[in-house]
């Protein structure tokens, strides 16, 4: 078992530009940072922005890397995603994406919006056309037809670390039409005729979803023991690596 003292967790920043990374011991020392340079947003229309995931994917991975190379000895008990707020993936029920992802600043869904003044309460945050509700209107009607998760930025690496894709955590679903108080879907939503089960489950940030898949760890070298909890928005990074680090607390025996 390895000592308390010898154990770390990983906290990742996707934004729009870049992706950082930072790694921690159990008492919240950092222990090391890394960080990589995203391409910039695509804009083949006004008012339009775009990336692509699999950008993401690889700036994560070579930033886990640097960062488990910086480490040497420690062992990764948790990693934890945060990433911007409304950057919005659809994709197949492999994880695979089925277009670009709409980054959080798009702003081509003005008629899907409008259609949400009708349904959403008027305190809504959907009732914008940058909110992740109107950029999954107008991708069912202009991208995807038949896709199996729509998932935030964040949501969607995690994802792909555990392979666990109908999960979504409660600060980036607000977005999307989530009812906090309620802690469910709200009924309205479903007069929009979604396709079935394309929502996610949504946890609160700091849950625990799954251990690392086997295939993904040998891609990124973390241990098959990595645990993957459910992150946040770029609004709250900061707690992003706090709740990998009381994971890492609560499952390795040391101080949380």
């Amino acid at each position: 078992m390895t000592k308390p003292d010898r154990v770390c967790c990983i906290g990742i920043d996707l934004g729009t530009s870049g992706c950082r990374g930072v790694s921690i011991d159990l008492q919240g020392n950092v222990l090391a940072s890394a960080s990589i340079a995203l391409p910039p947003s695509r804009s083949p229309h006004p008012g339009w922005a775009e990336q692509n995931p699999e950008d993401w994917w690889q700036s994560t991975v070579q930033v886990i890397r640097q960062l488990l190379a910086a480490t040497p000895g420690h062992a990764t008990a948790a990693i934890a995603i945060d990433g911007t707020s409304s950057t919005l993936v659809l994709s197949d029920s492999a994880g695979e994406p089925l277009a670009p992802a709409l980054m959080y600043n798009d702003q081509r869904a003005v008629e899907q919006s409008k259609a949400l003044d009708g349904l959403a309460p008027l305190q809504s945050v959907v009732r914008s056309p940058s909110s992740s509700l109107s950029k999954l209107l107008w991708l069912l009607q202009h991208r995807c037809t038949a896709p199996s998760h729509a998932l935030h930025q964040s949501e969607w690496i995690s994802a792909r670390l555990c392979k666990r894709y109908d999960l979504g955590d409660e600060n980036n679903c607000l977005k999307l039409g989530y009812d906090p108080v309620a802690q469910c879907w709200p009924q309205w939503i479903e007069k929009l005729g979604l396709p079935p089960c394309i929502l996610p489950k949504v946890s609160p940030p700091g849950k625990l979803m799954g251990e690392i898949d086997p295939a993904i760890a040998r891609q990124t070298g973390l241990p098959g023991s990595c645990r993957v909890i459910t992150g946040t928005t770029d609004r709250r990074s900061s707690r992003t690596t706090e709740s990998a680090r009381r994971t890492c607390g609560r499952t390795s025996g040391g101080r949380s």
